[in-house]
């Protein structure tokens, strides 16, 4: 599920489209890389074709 949500995120710089508001995807297992445990029902924001903010379902929020 994350790497389609990557793949829909990242599909507006591919196409040439920037994508100039941000858009907060929620309720995915975020599985970070790292030595920490993976985020059930996380939460992550993508602005700009960029990852922003990840965290856990309810503690991140878009910005305005």
């Amino acid at each position: 599920m994350l790497a389609s949500c990557i793949v829909v995120a990242s599909l507006g710089s591919i196409a040439g489209y920037p994508q100039s508001s941000a858009v907060l995807y929620e309720g995915a297992r975020l599985i970070i890389g790292d030595s920490i445990a993976p985020i059930e029902s996380g939460a992550f924001v993508v602005q700009n074709g960029h990852f922003t903010a990840i965290g856990q379902k309810g503690s991140v929020k878009a910005p305005a």
